[in-house]
């Protein structure tokens, strides 16, 4: 679950149903890990960089990637399969004509 700076009310209702069927949660966070605590069963701090009014997902997107190759790597037999599988799904959807003319 990636939740930044305030819980907003998807999240919070995606989290408390996981809490209701006692599935774990990994939130992926900046700040919030301290206040979630009791709510999750592991908070993994992401910090977002500031410039401006922009901010930086560079760090959340390093920290993902890290975890699904682990993830990938625990069976990576059936991780290659649907990987497979996922990259023929995107030959079909390559070889769909688009309905009209884009703008």
């Amino acid at each position: 679950m990636l939740a930044y700076e305030q819980l907003d009310p998807d999240t919070g209702a995606a989290l408390t149903r996981a809490n209701e069927l006692d599935l774990p949660v990994v939130l992926i966070t900046d700040t919030l890990g301290e206040k979630l605590a009791d709510r999750v069963d592991a908070a993994l701090e992401a910090r977002r960089s500031r410039r401006g009014a922009l901010s930086s997902a560079t760090t959340t997107m390093v920290l993902l990637d890290a975890l699904l190759l682990a993830l990938a790597d625990r069976d990576r037999a059936r991780s290659l399969a649907a990987l497979a599988e996922l990259n023929e799904l995107r030959k079909r959807v390559r070889a769909v004509p688009l309905a009209g003319k884009l703008p």
